[in-house]
């Protein structure tokens, strides 16, 4: 298990990371004026400072270099959370070697990725079966030094302190009884990050997400790490994914930086790169529409249209086409907007991207134009929530949108969507989800889709057991079915973002928390009692209280979190 406050050093450009029994030797040191190039795995690549250099930069040797390596038996428990100066050591988390002691640098600073909060999240290598993991600190650490012949040969050693990621705490935190992670890890991801001006052909993605063109101009990386059209024609390219059967979504997010006339943008499924065929859901400037297209040998026939449908400058638009049998569905921002039935393509296919309309187009540019993000493929069906601690397993029921973002900073697992009138899953009764009267901790995280005053519940286990959810819009802890114990002092309104909700008992002492934060109210106890019910998540049963928003990372302890933990959890899954 990874502790934190365990070390992590980089000697010169090898970084060794010791976490328990997990440890990791790559990367190497670029900048003006000093060495750049992958250092293989045990091998020192030491930063040479040389006359005129003013910075350098710590980089991976790529995405598929192994950063960790997981001796233990259980493979992928030891992850990387975030990764820290130890201003401890050294002078400010660096140090030079003795010969050149004379040697004045300035103080190491980080640059956070996008989806790393304040460290770097640490996904499992799909089809890894060694435990391998695999980190990112592209751009993390520079270092500024003076083009003195004193630091000219330098070797610097920089010092890192590696915390576990969220998951790794929550399995590690005592007393914990079941864990519902919501999700799953998606078959493809790439955050588009690269070099500017890259193509898209040369570039890599975080997983299963290298990329081949079908056709038309070159795909072009921006600046600000998103995908665009390189000219005046379309770009269509299709992923080295191969996603598990064809049921599942493409999401990517559609951002308008400009809106141009006769601009186009999508996803594509099911693709077969010899004939050219697939569906794809595209947002058209043209008609300012939301469109459901079949392709055929490259050309498009509409099967569905959404006209009217304006972007705000700078927005970013989630877009899901979801393949389920014969439903080709298309989702913004995880609501049902177009679904039509077609079974003209029926395998798995690939999945890619479509950049514009055949023929003359108004070039984009990074700053105008249509743009893609945070490519994702994943899974449109699932029956099943799986607990990751203690056997008790879920149903879902209804039809809830599966393999939504997840709550999470920096983690790819995904979540689920309930609706309003649909989808719960529920748990077994099992003597391990029986917490009387407590102690114990309820735990979720939750983005709300509406402020509805009425009641919406995160768990229920019914019949005078623990009951969590909403009732006026505050986080309302309840004997299910006899009384309500203790609402939160705060309203919780945001729509837009996911938050930390945390429940405690024992006897007559209860906490409720909302991101770290203690917003107990008055407490009017019941003492709960044990039932034979199941654990309902997301619904009171199967016909009333349905949670309208997106729930993930649910879990159950048979002991009181105390304050400091509850706010170490929100830190770790919020990434601050």
């Amino acid at each position: 298990m990874v502790r934190p406050g365990r070390r992590a050093t980089a000697v010169g450009a090898t970084m060794v990371i010791v976490l328990g029994v997990a440890t990791a030797a790559f990367a190497y040191w670029s900048g003006a004026g000093s060495g750049a190039g992958d250092a293989a795995a045990g091998t020192a690549q030491p930063l040479t400072v040389t006359a005129g250099t003013t910075t350098a930069q710590l980089h991976p040797g790529s995405q598929a270099d192994v950063a960790l390596v997981v001796s233990n038996p259980n493979p992928f428990t030891a992850r990387v959370g975030s990764l820290t100066l130890d201003t401890s050591q050294g002078t400010g988390g660096y140090a030079v070697d003795g010969a050149h002691s004379g040697c004045g640098l300035s103080a190491l600073t980080f640059t956070p990725q996008t989806n790393g909060g304040n460290g770097w999240y640490v996904p499992p290598k799909v089809g890894a079966t060694d435990g391998s993991l695999s980190i990112d600190l592209s751009n993390a650490l520079s270092l500024a030094a003076n083009a003195g012949a004193a630091c000219q040969g330098a070797t610097v050693n920089v010092y890192l302190t590696a915390s576990p990621d969220y998951q790794t705490t929550i399995l590690g935190t005592a007393g914990l009884v079941s864990y519902w992670r919501l999700g799953t890890d998606p078959t493809a991801i790439d955050d588009f990050a690269d070099t500017t001006g890259v193509i898209l052909q040369s570039h890599s993605g975080r997983t299963a997400a290298s990329w081949t063109k079908l056709g038309g101009l070159d795909a072009i990386v921006t600046g600000a790490n998103r995908l665009r059209r390189g000219g005046a024609d379309f770009s269509a390219y299709y992923a080295s994914a191969i996603p598990l059967s064809a049921d599942y979504a493409v999401v990517a997010d559609v951002v308008a930086q400009s809106v141009i006339s006769g601009d186009s943008i999508g996803v594509a499924g099911r693709l077969n790169p010899a004939s050219g065929n697939y569906y794809a859901a595209r947002y058209d400037t043209v008609d300012s529409s939301w469109n459901l297209v079949r392709y055929a040998a490259g050309t498009g026939t509409k099967l569905a249209s959404l006209t009217g449908q304006a972007l705000t400058i700078g927005q970013a638009y989630r877009m899901r086409l979801d393949l389920r049998g014969s439903t080709v569905a298309l989702y913004v921002d995880d609501v049902a907007t177009l679904s039509v039935t077609d079974g003209t393509y029926a395998t798995a296919g690939k999945a890619g991207v479509r950049l514009g309309i055949e023929g003359a187009n108004v070039p984009v540019t990074d700053t105008t134009g249509l743009h893609l993000d945070n490519f994702r493929v994943v899974p449109s069906t699932g029956s099943a929530v799986p607990d990751v601690v203690g056997g008790n397993v879920g149903t879902i029921a209804g039809a809830p949108l599966v393999n939504v973002a997840g709550g999470l900073s920096g983690d790819y697992n995904t979540a689920i969507r309930w609706g309003t009138s649909q989808g719960y899953a529920s748990v077994p009764d099992a003597n391990s989800l029986d917490l009387g009267d407590g102690p114990f901790t309820l735990e979720a995280w939750v983005r709300r889709l509406d402020t509805d005053t009425g009641r919406q519940d995160l768990l229920n286990k019914r019949t005078g057991a623990y009951q969590l959810g909403f009732l006026n819009n505050k986080l309302t802890l309840s004997a299910a079915d006899v009384g309500d114990i203790a609402a939160t002092t705060t309203t919780q309104g945001d729509t837009t973002a996911f938050h930390h909700y945390v429940a405690t008992k024992t006897g007559s002492t209860v906490h409720l928390y909302v991101d770290g934060v203690d917003v107990t109210g008055t407490v009017t106890d019941h003492t709960l009692v044990d039932n034979a019910n199941p654990l309902y998540l997301g619904a009171r049963s199967n016909t009333t209280e349905f949670l309208n928003g997106v729930e993930d990372e649910v879990a159950v302890y048979h002991v009181v979190l105390d304050a400091a933990t509850v706010r170490n959890h929100y830190h770790l899954g919020h990434g601050s």
